[in-house]
């Protein structure tokens, strides 16, 4: 309720009857209610397309669309009782709900509620990396767990935290061979990816050949078995791993009528020819 001043020049009479019949008194102020208008229609907030998670903070003019009448205010919150801040920001992925109240001299204020989301970055593998060369390690007879570092650097900056990834799969070993771990993304990342990493033996594992008391530990290239002797021989083939090493994982052997690899071979000749050749593998027998 407000006092208001009345200019009696601008006073205005409806209905039928001669205002000059009449002797009428206009007092200077009165008293009357003047309601706020609506401006309601003429605003707007919505939320923009989905950010994705960058390790710095989003502000609000980047998260929303607002339109407001001009001479307009609009202030924010993250609760209904907390809607007073002229700015906002969000860094996080996750799905907000933001406060807004618009409020302008003469108008209702309006109210409302935005929600506005930041999607988690793709972890990828390239973001991963293990404390050993090529991802190999020699076996030395104790178990092998390597060291992952996961990173994701934007400007010099790590942002990727040791809660946004979990590691799982095979995180150590105790043998020769192929493993496999996983990195799985969490929080501020999605997305998973694997890792191949190796153990490898120190030395490679030894081998005998031995016919009629002679034992040959190298396939020498000018020897063909087949000429030692008119009678029928027993071959025995036997390996040995180093200590600490993987061990023996197969004997394999392979006969020809004619010999596969003659003096003037390279190695990598002679390598060529023997993967090509049929190889019959042994069961084998400790000691």
């Amino acid at each position: 309720e407000k006092t208001v001043t009345i200019d009696a020049s601008e006073v205005k009479y409806s209905g039928s009857a001669d205002i000059n019949n009449y002797d009428v008194k206009i007092p200077e102020t009165t008293t009357a209610n003047i309601k706020k208008a609506d401006m309601s229609s003429d605003v707007s907030v919505t939320a923009k397309e989905a950010k994705t998670y960058r390790g710095t903070a989003y502000e609000i003019d980047k998260l929303l669309n607002i339109s407001i009448p001009e001479g307009a205010n609009i202030k924010y919150g993250m609760s209904e009782t907390d809607c007073a801040n002229d700015t906002l920001s969000c860094t996080n992925a996750g799905t907000y709900t933001v406060y807004y109240t618009v409020s302008r001299n003469n108008y209702n204020a309006v109210t409302g509620t935005v929600d506005i989301t930041i999607a988690p970055k793709t972890l990828t593998e390239d973001m991963i990396k293990l404390d050993s060369s090529e991802n190999s390690y020699v076996f030395d007879g104790e178990k092998i767990t390597p060291s992952v570092t996961v990173s994701d650097e934007r400007d010099g900056v790590n942002i990727i935290t040791s809660g946004d990834y979990a590691v799982s799969g095979d995180t150590s070993g105790l043998a020769y061979g192929t493993y496999i771990l996983t990195v799985t993304g969490q929080n501020n990342y999605k997305g998973a990816a694997n890792i191949t990493w190796n153990i490898l033996d120190r030395n490679a594992p030894e081998g005998v050949i031995e016919i009629d008391g002679n034992k040959w530990r190298k396939l020498l290239k000018t020897i063909t078995f087949g000429l030692f002797s008119k009678e029928t021989k027993t071959v025995t083939i036997t390996g040995a791993d180093g200590e600490n090493e993987s061990g023996i994982g197969g004997i394999s052997y392979c006969t020809a009528e004619k010999p596969l690899i003659d003096v003037d071979m390279t190695d990598a000749e002679i390598l060529d020819v023997l993967s090509r050749a049929e190889w019959t593998e042994l069961a084998l027998k400790d000691g």
